[in-house]
């Protein structure tokens, strides 16, 4: 059997494989798997077989230690579907302690919000006691960009998986490299999905990166790819810009996510730069820069409630804090007497990141 590649030389694929996975693509709910430190490439394949998935209607879910460097690299071409349409749903488990007892739960609508009310049988539960947990859900067949089975033992202790005959390894081997085989899968979708101009730029970006500018295994059949991606609409300049930009901006942003953590306890982000950061990316604090961070710290790391972005200047460290809902915009409005800029509060001036760090953690304390 041959495995038909559109306008370019047909490769053979052997028939069994090729049957299981039309058949795996039939499901409906996938999981896509890089291993720890990745390669461009196969993080740029994974990227273009979501956007395929999506685009035709299935159902994906990724692992969450995604590696943030790429994803901010890269987000220029990074088509983010939308999670409500594409993303597996998802089970929240909400833990309370035991001692108190639990007399009532109901649920309550409020507006746009379901609010869930958890009656005790006696005392009152400390808000600082409850957990939400998510359930991550299992995937009916998995696509993982890596070559040994050995490496699902990072991923097997944190989900489920399916069974054997329903997981795909993708690397690239001494015959087909990653960017035939991401390709040919794709293509599998249909011919509408495989000619989407977002998919193609992809597909050519992670040709560059596997053949290092077409320095490595630059063969006639990967030169018809690429002439392919390029029909089909690949935005050869954009992904050209990102290959080879300095700009300060997005020197600044990787500098600043390399010193940011998220704190799941109190659902925010804290970012701490020295003065250095900005005269080494020459840039200058600013709300459109800070806003800019802001919204590649979402598509990089779990949305937060709150993002505190504090830096080092002229002996002293001055700070913004970014709040997502309005009800911080109100309580913050009542408690500082502050009033936001662009969904940004200006905060107090403080002597040391230790300091400016206590005081905001009290803050988020009070409004518990």
């Amino acid at each position: 059997m041959k495995f038909k590649i559109t306008n370019h030389k047909q490769i053979p694929m052997e028939s069994e494989k090729l049957k299981k996975i039309k058949i795996i693509l039939n499901k409906r709910n996938f999981g896509l798997f890089l291993r720890p430190n990745p390669l461009e490439e196969e993080f740029l394949a994974k990227e273009a077989l979501r956007l395929a998935l999506a685009n035709a209607g299935k159902k994906t879910v990724c692992d969450w230690e995604e590696p943030a460097g790429l994803k901010l690299k890269w987000q220029e071409i990074i088509s983010f579907p939308d999670s409500e349409k594409t993303a597996m749903p998802q089970i929240l488990k909400i833990k309370v302690p035991k001692k108190n007892g639990i007399a009532e739960v109901s649920c309550d609508e409020e507006g746009d919000f379901l609010a869930f009310l958890i009656t005790p049988k006696s005392g009152e539960i400390n808000s600082r006691e409850i957990f939400i947990q998510k359930i991550l859900p299992a995937p009916e067949a998995v696509f993982a960009f890596f070559e040994k089975e050995e490496e699902f033992e990072n991923i097997k202790n944190r989900r489920s998986l399916p069974s054997k005959e329903n997981i795909i390894l993708i690397s690239a081997d001494q015959h087909r490299s990653l960017i035939q085989k991401t390709s040919e899968l794709i293509e599998l979708l249909g011919e509408e999905i495989y000619r989407d101009k977002a998919i193609a730029t992809l597909l050519f970006a992670c040709l560059i990166a596997e053949t290092e500018n077409f320095n490595k295994r630059a063969s006639k059949e990967i030169l018809d790819l690429a002439g392919i991606f390029l029909e089909n609409g690949a935005d050869k300049e954009t992904i050209k810009k990102i290959q080879f930009s300095r700009q300060p901006a997005n020197q600044f942003l990787g500098r600043a996510l390399a010193r940011t953590y998220a704190d799941e306890k109190t659902n925010a982000a804290w970012t701490f730069l020295a003065e250095q950061d900005f005269q080494k990316t020459n840039t200058r604090p600013s709300l459109e820069l800070f806003l800019s961070l802001v919204k590649s710290f979402n598509r990089v790391i779990a949305e937060k409630d709150h993002y505190f972005l504090l830096w080092k200047e002229k002996g002293g460290v001055k700070g913004l804090l970014y709040c997502r809902t309005e009800s911080e915009f109100s309580f913050l409005n009542q408690k500082l007497g502050l009033k936001p800029e662009n969904n940004f509060f200006r905060l107090p001036d403080y002597p040391n990141f230790s300091a400016a760090e206590k005081s905001l953690r009290q803050l988020l304390k009070s409004s518990d």
